[in-house]
């Protein structure tokens, strides 16, 4: 089963995604919060789920504020935005900040939970208006820079554009998972970004990986 959880404030919306949630064969609602500092005291008692299901506009923490704090809890939580919020400024941030995905609200439900269970093994599930957005701002502000990338890292690099996680690219590479960790991390700073899902975005816009 993948755990997952929903930081929502609206009571309805969030009823109905639990509700959602829990109507599919292998996933399970564990939480359901109406901000981020709920959902943070949740993990802080040790509960991880597989997924965050996290919405942009809460009360107190905004949505993406509460990116950072979740992965200060947990850096390989997989954070997933569920939100009304289509401007090109949010979904850039919300992915820099180390979103793994961004739907909107409007998406039919049968395609929520497609995109949950993408995100859970390592995909970068967007609304169709968001990818070409993120396509958009990545051809808009392309830098003539030189990443300094190393063999390793442009390895590690490809694997993680191709969808898989840290424990998948330490077994294909015969290395330790904290070795790719620290790879990634690198590859992160080098790039100037904080995600897998900007990254990958990144290193399609600028032909580094295939």
């Amino acid at each position: 089963m993948i755990d997952v959880i929903i930081v929502e404030d609206q009571t309805l919306y969030r009823d109905e995604i639990k509700r959602l949630i829990n109507s599919a064969d292998d996933l399970k609602c564990t939480g359901a919060f109406s901000n981020c500092q709920e959902a943070l005291d949740f993990l802080n008692d040790g509960n991880i789920p597989d997924i965050i299901l996290l919405d942009i506009k809460l009360p107190g923490l905004s949505g993406l504020e509460g990116i950072s704090r979740f992965l200060e809890v947990d850096e390989n939580l997989v954070i997933l935005m569920l939100t009304i919020h289509d401007d090109s400024e949010k979904i850039y941030s919300a992915l820099t900040r180390g979103a793994h995905g961004y739907i909107l609200k409007n998406t039919e439900g049968k395609r929520i939970i497609e995109s949950v269970i993408e995100a859970s093994k390592g995909g970068l599930p967007f609304s169709p208006s968001v990818a070409l957005k993120v396509q958009q701002f990545f051809i808009g502000s392309k830098e003539d820079e030189k990443y300094n990338l190393s063999s390793r890292e442009m390895e590690i690099l490809q694997l993680l554009s191709n969808g898989l996680k840290k424990k998948a690219i330490a077994g294909r590479l015969f290395i330790s998972i904290e070795t790719v960790a620290t790879h990634i991390k690198n590859i992160y700073k080098k790039l100037h970004v904080h995600g897998a899902a900007a990254a990958t975005a990144k290193a399609i816009r600028e032909g580094l990986v295939k």
